[in-house]
């Protein structure tokens, strides 16, 4: 099965796009063009994510977080489909990084947060900003994502 891989209508990006349907919402996707990855994150998407989801009952709202969050294949369509949930992903890889920025801001989203950062047991600690200019999460969620990580020794 081939996947069709669109050019970005965004004139801001020159990065390929790949429209998707999932959690009943039509998204598109700025990515690096790697079909592979396409066929694999649209995959665990629909055959992993969705279905798991499906099975659940989720609160009106909530936070959720995207470790490794890549070019936002389940962030950005989960954030479109549950506007009262914040969003917030974690990219450490620069170019990865750029394509999520660049699909949230193509999707029009206003509930998820990018850090350009990511997890391993043996990473360097880190102090997350909870307020002030630098300040990279919205209000008191910085404060409870700080306070969660720090509960799981994550951040100090």
């Amino acid at each position: 099965m081939k996947l069709p891989v669109l050019k970005a209508r965004n004139k801001s990006s020159d990065l390929p796009s790949h429209s998707l349907s999932a959690f009943g919402q039509r998204v598109e996707i700025l990515h690096r063009g790697d079909a592979y990855e396409v066929r694999q994150r649209v995959s665990e998407l629909h055959e992993t994510l969705e279905l798991f989801l499906a099975s659940r009952v989720l609160p009106k709202s909530g936070v959720m977080a995207d470790i490794s969050a890549g070019a936002g294949w389940f962030a950005v369509p989960f954030a479109k489909a549950f506007p009262d949930w914040q969003v917030v992903c974690f990219e450490p890889d620069e170019e990865s990084f750029h394509c999520l920025t660049q699909s949230v801001a193509h999707n029009g989203l206003k509930n998820v947060t990018c850090i350009r950062a990511g997890f391993h047991p043996d990473g360097e600690r880190i102090d997350l900003p909870t307020r002030g200019e630098g300040a990279a999460l919205p209000g008191g969620l910085a404060k409870a994502l700080k306070n969660e990580l720090a509960a799981q020794g994550v951040v100090t």
